[in-house]
């Protein structure tokens, strides 16, 4: 995924991994939003990068929401030495 292009398709394959992912590794965590941002829905994004926000809370504290932001971004060199 990290080599793919930037589109529709591919970020609803990232947000479904992350999903699988929470599932199997922090299964005391229950997700209630996944947020995927692009240049396409935000000006301050550049191009390559996508910024993930996950709403989420403790499965055994269902009142209190946290949130992580995480930001993805793709360098491109054009001068490999």
């Amino acid at each position: 995924v990290l080599f793919e292009q930037i589109n529709e398709e591919n970020l609803l394959s990232i947000q479904n991994k992350i999903l699988d992912k929470i599932d199997f590794w922090l299964p005391f965590i229950e997700i209630h939003n996944i947020e995927l941002l692009t240049t396409d829905k935000e000006q301050s994004i550049k191009t390559n990068e996508i910024r993930v926000k996950i709403l989420f809370n403790l499965k055994q504290d269902p009142n209190t929401l946290d949130s992580v932001s995480i930001h993805i971004v793709i360098l491109m060199n054009h001068h490999l030495v």
